[in-house]
């Protein structure tokens, strides 16, 4: 009964999520670029800065003014800085902050004797000091006090304090009239993803990837294997993806975007017809050089300003038959086939990728395999460095291994120096410096399986840097800061238990991109999609982009196949699934049916819950995220990332984006504006820098049961539990008449 009105329950609000959110949603668009207006610290995920000591400093990253031309100098009509600060009451006169823009300093200024109230000072940003895409905005100062002996103890005093507020804005002054100009692109595939992805350029432009209208299996492998790679490279940045078919372009709508050309020749009108590429073409495919023909079988790599507009690029990945464009995808499918590209063009005749790891195999994760690079903190207090690790299910009573390589200067004080290892919020473990060699020491952490979970775990290692003497010094500003310093270097390696990862017992959305990026690669990923790529291709690019940046592995290769050829028996073997689509267009997800928690019905509706049958009323815009055990391979995944409409894909794929999931199922709505609380203080809206705009979602999630469960979740038939309770029964008795007969037998004797 408890679980019908659970299930109940789930339908209802359910359904008042759907007639809540009936309203008219359009799909994600890409706005053509817009100057910023006034950008506030809060905007960019800034919170306020409270500085304490008696040399502090901080630093924010400001989005420059882009492709739109700054306005020259002139008098009432400057870009430039409001600084809101609270200071404290009790700082002396001699108190200063100084403003640096891009390491030049703008502003020095008196911060001392003062009430301590909240005060906003302007400072003018020079002209030529504005870099249109990123800019490094720091503070300086000095915190004096009455008595400024460290022997009063007057280094850690509270009253030592300076906030710069989140409130602190910067304005531009834009040259009129505004209109964006673009610098011209100069592409080499030395300096790939460039200009498709620039990970500092405030609003870059969208990248349209463009491939046949019927595409063949190995064409949507090597869709999966760039576009995941583009995602890699965008990392948390994010990157605008457009996908279409080749009969679907305009060529009037290609000036706005970054155009990739992926596909066999023959089937890219628009690719056989390039002129200025810097390779020629035949009637029969591609020329080199010397205008030799191409073998049939070599990939073809080509990168140029687009024809359409110079300030955009073209990439071309294509051959002239399948094996061609794979050995093209496979050239950019991985850090080291990129590194090895140079000039305008590059031919591929042969192109395989070491075999992946055995499942069994115990491979080592380096920081630098996550894209890190050595990190070094400085400065006497306490400094944190953080990485998120993606660790296999670990069961309770196993580890793994954490293998820490650090180094820190001789000059500390090595007895009250030391470093903290915390895993998911949980300290493990310390370590004093006095225990460790100042170069290169590597130090062994098992970090139990207790403190684990699957999927994603935030590791931060923990510094506190301390110098002797301290307490000596006449004065607090003589500290030598300079000689505080420690090191987590990049190949500070993880070591996960040896054997194969079967993955939870129970999949649950709470641990995503685990199961689908095990070992951190996606090599067991099966991608099924719609034949003709379905109603929403712009989604399904978004989404493997969003799989590509959820790994920093070396080599990314997602199969990816169309639910028409897919087979499950052949295809799914060992294999973590992802269906994408909608059930109209993916069989492969109607062919699931109730092994699933929610059913999405080609007639809009959905199917809740195991014990009832709940229909909901009819919504044309609704994201469905589900995850179930795979009925096809023991100890593998299946994903379903659906909808009820083209929209609706689009709030499952902004779902997975921004990792609002838990529970083995997630619905997610447009959300629906809300009414302002009166006396309030307005949230400033965050700036999308760089990635897509996030859609404003409504994201439900639920823990149900399907209606048919899958083999590895079937319940015990109740005949297993009545021969178990027989079989408990006879034990019973036999013990209790053991017992009564040495109670006699000891009565006998007596």
């Amino acid at each position: 009964m408890k679980r019908v009105l659970l299930a109940l329950a789930c339908g209802s609000i359910v359904a008042a999520a759907l007639l809540g959110a009936a309203g008219s949603a359009a799909a994600r668009g890409f706005p053509p670029p817009a100057p910023f207006a006034s950008i506030q610290l809060a905007q960019l995920g800034y919170g306020d800065d409270t500085l304490q000591g008696p040399l502090v400093s901080a630093d924010w990253f400001i989005p420059g003014p882009a492709d739109f031309l700054l306005g020259a100098p002139k008098s009432g009509d400057v870009s430039y800085l409001d600084m809101d600060v609270i200071p404290s009451e009790l700082l002396t006169k001699e108190s200063v902050l100084v403003v640096y823009w891009n390491g030049v300093p703008i502003s020095d200024r008196q911060i001392g004797a003062t009430s301590g109230a909240r005060e906003r000072f302007r400072v003018a940003v020079p002209f030529e000091l504005i870099d249109p895409e990123v800019n490094r905005l720091s503070v300086q100062a000095q915190l004096r006090l009455a008595i400024d002996t460290c022997e009063a103890g007057s280094v850690d005093s509270p009253a030592r304090h300076l906030t710069i507020m989140s409130s602190s804005t910067v304005t531009y002054s834009y040259a009129q009239p505004l209109v964006p100009e673009p610098a011209p692109v100069r592409p080499d595939l030395a300096s790939y993803p460039l200009p498709f992805f620039s990970p500092t350029h405030p609003q870059p432009a969208p990248v349209r990837i463009i491939v046949p209208d019927s595409p063949s299996a190995t064409e949507l492998t090597a869709l999966g294997e760039v576009a995941t790679q583009l995602g890699q490279y965008a990392g948390d940045r994010g990157l605008k993806v457009e996908l279409q078919r080749a009969s679907d372009v305009h060529e009037s709508d290609l000036a706005s975007t970054h155009v990739i050309l992926l596909g066999k020749r023959s089937s890219l009108p628009l690719l056989r017809g390039l002129q200025g590429a810097p390779l020629g073409q035949d009637g029969s495919g591609f020329l080199d050089a010397s205008r030799r023909p191409i073998p049939e079988d070599s990939g073809v790599v080509m990168v140029m300003p687009s024809p359409w507009s110079p300030a955009r690029g073209l990439l071309v990945v294509s051959g002239t038959s399948d094996a061609a464009v794979g050995k093209a995808a496979l050239a950019l499918a991985g850090r080291d086939g990129i590194a090895a590209l140079r000039g305008t063009y590059a031919i591929v005749p042969d192109a395989a990728p070491y075999a992946a790891p055995a499942a069994a195999a115990t491979v080592a994760t380096r920081l630098s395999d996550l894209g890190h690079k050595d990190e070094q903190v400085n400065g006497v207090g306490d400094h944190a460095i953080s990485f998120t690790a993606f660790l296999p299910s670990v069961p309770r009573d196993a580890s793994v291994a954490l293998d820490l390589a650090v180094s820190h200067s001789g000059l500390l004080d090595q007895d009250r120096s030391s470093m903290r290892i915390v895993v998911n919020d949980l300290p493990l473990e310390s370590v004093a410096f006095r225990d460790l060699p100042p170069v290169h020491a590597i130090r062994r952490i098992d970090l139990p399986g207790a403190a684990l979970r699957p999927g994603a775990n935030a590791l931060r290692v923990e510094f506190s840097l301390r110098l002797p003497g301290l307490a000596a010094r006449d004065a607090c500003n003589a500290v030598p800061v300079e000689q505080a310093w420690a090191v987590l270097h990049a190949d500070t390696s993880i070591l996960p238990p040896s054997g194969p990862d079967r993955g939870a017992a129970e999949p649950s959305l709470d641990t995503y991109p685990y199961p689908f990026n095990r070992n951190g690669r996606l090599d067991d990923v099966l991608v099924v999609v719609p034949p003709t790529l379905g109603q929403n291709a712009q989604a399904l690019a978004q989404y493997l982009c969003d799989l590509g940046r959820t790994t920093r592995a070396g080599l990314l290769r997602p199969a990816v196949v169309t639910s028409d050829a897919f087979d499950p028996k052949r295809d799914a073997l060992n294999k973590d699934v992802i269906l994408f689509g909608l059930p109209q267009d993916d069989r492969a997800i109607g062919d699931l049916g109730a092994q699933l928690p929610v059913v999405v019905g080609t007639d809009q509706r959905l199917v809740l819950g195991r014990e009832i049958t709940v229909r909901v009323a009819d919504l044309e815009r609704l994201g469905v995220v589900e995850e179930i055990p795979s009925p096809w391979s023991p100890g593998r995944t299946v994903l379903v990332v659906s909808g009820t409409s083209a929209e609706g894909l689009d709030y499952a794929v902004e779902a997975v984006r921004q990792r609002a999931l838990s529970g083995n199922v997630v619905v997610a709505t447009l959300q629906q504006p809300r009414a302002p609380v009166a006396g309030a203080i307005p949230t400033p809206k965050p700036i999308a820098f760089g990635g897509p705009a996030p859609i404003p979602l409504d994201v439900s999630s639920y823990r149900l049961r399907p209606q048919i469960l899958a083999p590895q979740q079937q319940t015990r038939p109740p005949w297993v539990l009545i021969a178990a309770g027989i079989v408990a029964a006879i034990a019973v008795l036999i013990v209790a008449a053991q017992s009564y007969a040495a109670f006699r037998a000891g009565e006998d004797r007596s």
